[in-house]
């Protein structure tokens, strides 16, 4: 008589199990989830509530941040198979740029927006900065593909880009020059112009700051040219008079006594110290003016005089030279006694 009662409170606990085991395995979730319904779910019903959710998806492979926040579950889990889920974002994003820029869309957008607000810091980092007028130019004007939104690699050659500039470039015609293809030899690429050059081998400062090559470049021949002075101004060199450089012996190098600012002007003859005669430095520095002051004939510098200077009265001096052979009242010999401007 007790065995009824038994029986009957079996078949309704075996009941009870079978259902909540044939609940689980119909879960949504997948046979293998195991987190507690109520992260999610509250018991008004099954329809999920963002703003009361306790789980938190920032602990799983994806962190979720920007436009992510405010989807609804089921936008990237359309299976509601959780783990089923990619991380990479063409598993969820149709590439339209046909796989020109690779997969990785976080390289070029973030989660907040698809708009691509830093192109400038992301070409540098592609090893192509974008300065100067590459900074100002549309996208299109060198991906002819961006319309629609492909991106193909280009190459980071000048002429990739500028080879029709290269070819119609008359002034000066860079095809008949053979001039280079690499334009960054003349040109910056910083600059919102052609014009400016990378003339660092010869500064174009002073006078040389010309607008026109062919001022110091005759025609076409741009490979002959040198950055000695004499090979412009030798003949400025020859013809100069005031005073005679030929005659006087003089360098070649013009910039061992001229600037670059115009009218040749003389700023400083360091070799007058060490080839004749120290008008820098001993007793003679800031003694002088000009070149004139000592050297009355300024057609031949060879020929000078310290006496004019000194005022020396000849029969003092005689009397302080009585016993120095060889002595006479002239310039030369006062050079030659004092080479150096001392006693």
């Amino acid at each position: 008589m007790y065995r009824l009662p038994f029986v009957i409170g079996f078949f309704y606990l075996f009941i009870l199990l079978g259902c909540s085991i044939r609940g689980f395995a119909q879960s949504p979730h997948g046979t293998s989830f195991e987190l507690d319904c109520a992260l999610c779910h509250t018991d008004k019903g099954w329809k999920i509530q963002l703003k009361d959710i306790a789980f938190d998806h920032n602990k799983t492979r994806f962190k979720l941040d920007g436009v992510h926040v405010s989807q609804n579950c089921i936008t990237c889990h359309p299976t509601l198979v959780f783990k089923a889920a990619e991380t990479a974002c063409n598993s969820c994003h149709e590439d339209v740029h046909d796989g020109t820029v690779g997969f990785s869309c976080e390289h070029c957008h973030d989660s907040r927006s698809w708009l691509m607000d830093n192109a400038i810091e992301k070409h540098e980092e592609w090893g192509f900065t974008l300065q100067g007028k590459h900074s100002q130019a549309s996208c299109d004007q060198c991906h002819k593909q961006e319309p629609e939104l492909r991106f193909p690699p280009l190459g980071q050659e000048c002429v990739s880009c500028h080879s029709l500039d290269y070819q119609m470039t008359s002034q000066p015609n860079h095809s008949a020059a053979g001039f280079p293809m690499d334009c960054q030899r003349c040109h910056l690429d910083n600059s919102e112009q052609w014009n400016p050059l990378d003339h660092s081998f010869f500064p174009l400062t002073g006078v040389h700051d010309l607008q026109e090559c062919q001022r110091c470049h005759d025609g076409l021949n741009y490979s002959s040219a040198n950055s000695a002075c004499s090979s412009c101004h030798l003949e400025n060199f020859n013809q100069t008079s005031n005073p005679d450089h030929v005659k006087s012996g003089f360098s070649t190098r013009c910039e061992d006594c001229h600037d670059l600012s115009p009218g040749w002007k003389v700023q400083r003859f360091e070799q007058h110290d060490d080839n004749w005669f120290p008008i820098y430095s001993g007793k003679h520095e800031g003694e002088w003016n000009a070149c004139v002051d000592c050297h009355k004939d300024p057609s031949d510098l060879t020929s000078f005089t310290c006496l004019d200077c000194h005022e020396h009265r000849q029969s003092k001096m005689d009397d302080e030279h009585d016993e120095v052979s060889g002595y006479v009242y002239e310039s030369s010999a006062c050079l030659n006694c004092h080479p150096k401007g001392r006693k």
